[in-house]
């Protein structure tokens, strides 16, 4: 009996010390949302009052000594675009290395073009706002979201995880952690049109989504929806389900994304991770995924097909983006060291996204 007495007592206090150590967690994890959101706010002033001047990101040669790894032979066909987010910048890359065009933004997660190449949409996943740039001098157009203050709310995001603008200027935004998708019509901050629903995070679109952490147009004007918990969304006209793809052996599958009528590439972001090219119908292409070695990944954010064939990954835990030759599976260009986080010249730290630009 005394035992058992004991032994009760052990466990009463080993709970509650887990309980104090989540609620430490917590109160962390509260700091840091509060100081990313001042400094938002900070960053988003002082664009405002004073945008930068921004040099045409497409044909931009940089200066200096370019920074590719050792054997990187010129595999790109023009300048890449990343969120760089642990440097908290956004940066151009030259095929030959050399940095082009940066300005600071506070940890970017997601950084892409829009189609008349005149704004440049950013996502701040950890404040809570998506925004757009203008190319032309880097002034601010457009916020949704309050940083430091996630919500479901008009004006509120929980956790974006990707943002892109159409042809007609509306916004798509994957908003993770609120398990929906929204269409933004700026400057209005009321959202035209709303997918999934809050707090119904199960798969089952286009009426719940589970934890979309990816949403993309397709060229034939289709949405492709990444589903954290392991689908592939594919939504026609008036949002009504094609296809639900399962993916299994990629782990969280990330940016499913369509490079060619009918054919999909989606990473997989885990370690070690992955990348697959598949069709629409769930027929696997290619599959790029060693489990060691320096041509492992570790949580790869994003992979675009180029025009050549070879694919471009954003290999975000390894602090690189690298260009894959699909026949060979060799590395065949590589900017960033692997495994080494800097904010020096030819360094990365934590990119999230990487895009070639036209």
């Amino acid at each position: 009996m005394a035992e058992s007495l004991q032994l009760d007592v052990e466990q009463r206090k080993h709970r509650r010390a887990l309980e104090r150590t989540a609620r430490r967690r917590v109160a962390r994890h509260r700091v840091i949302a509060l100081l990313l959101a001042a400094a938002t706010l900070v960053a988003i002033t002082i664009v405002s009052a004073n945008p930068p001047p921004t040099p045409t990101l497409l044909s931009a040669r940089g200066a200096g000594p370019p920074h590719l790894a050792a054997g990187s032979p010129g595999a790109l066909p023009a300048n890449i675009l990343i969120a760089d987010r642990g440097n908290n910048r956004l940066a151009v890359i030259t095929p030959k290395g050399r940095l082009a065009w940066s300005t600071p933004t506070l940890a970017p997660t997601d950084v892409y073009l829009s189609p008349n190449k005149s704004s440049i949409v950013v996502t701040q996943r950890g404040a809570f706002v998506v925004l757009t740039l203008a190319v032309a001098d880097g002034g601010l157009e457009y916020v949704y979201g309050k940083p430091g203050h996630p919500g479901a709310a008009d004006d509120r995001l929980r956790d974006p995880q990707g943002a892109h603008q159409l042809a007609n200027g509306q916004l798509l935004v994957a908003d993770e952690s609120n398990c929906r998708v929204l269409l933004l019509t700026p400057p209005s901050i009321r959202p035209t049109k709303v997918l999934g629903r809050v707090g119904a995070c199960e798969h089952d679109p286009p009426t719940r989504f589970s934890y979309p952490d990816a949403v993309f147009p397709t060229p034939g004007g289709r949405l492709l929806v990444t589903e954290a918990q392991g689908w592939i969304d594919l939504l026609g006209k008036h949002d009504r389900l094609i296809r639900a793809l399962r993916v299994r052996g990629l782990g969280t599958p990330l940016d499913a994304n369509e490079y060619a009528p009918g054919k999909l590439i989606v990473t997989g972001h885990t370690y070690a991770g992955a990348v697959e090219e598949l069709t629409t119908t769930g027929r696997m292409l290619w599959r790029y995924a060693p489990a060691s070695g320096p041509g492992a990944l570790r949580d790869p954010s994003l992979a675009q097909v180029l025009p050549g064939g070879d694919v471009l990954v954003c290999d975000s835990g390894n602090d690189r983006i690298i260009v894959i030759d699909p026949k060979t599976g060799a590395i065949v260009w590589q900017y960033g060291h692997t495994g080494r986080p800097r904010h020096r010249p030819g360094y990365l730290d934590s990119p999230d996204s990487a895009v070639l630009l036209p």
